[in-house]
């Protein structure tokens, strides 16, 4: 995803625009997620993405991402390979927070993806 690049180099702004042009948003979400960037950036969105139950596992685990909580993020991941949910990249720089953690080395592994260098 591409926000994800532009999240990785510092333009936060530029970042949100591609993630709410990707989602699966109609009208007043659209208008209520910029409102709520526009008052609390990224940590508001996150938040407010995290508690919609009805977002896919792996836009809440980025969003985890982005809130720095990476116990949570890999509970997501976790049920994206219990429910046989494809799961891309989860070895590129935007996981590499992970790295160190023992439940996602683990996770890595059961789903047959390498381990980070």
């Amino acid at each position: 995803m591409l926000f994800i690049s532009y999240y990785l180099r510092g333009d936060q702004n530029l970042a949100f625009n591609h993630w709410i042009k990707s989602q699966d948003v109609t009208g007043g979400n659209v208008e209520q997620l910029q409102s709520i960037y526009d008052q609390s950036g990224w940590d508001g969105v996150a938040s407010r993405i995290i508690s919609d139950n009805s977002k896919l596992p792996m836009v809440r685990a980025q969003m985890s991402m982005i809130l720095n909580d990476h116990q949570k993020a890999i509970d997501y991941l976790e049920v994206m390979a219990s429910q046989k949910m494809g799961i891309l990249l989860l070895n590129g720089p935007f996981w590499k927070p992970l790295n160190g953690e023992p439940r996602y080395q683990a996770l890595l592994k059961k789903i047959g993806l390498p381990m980070p260098k």
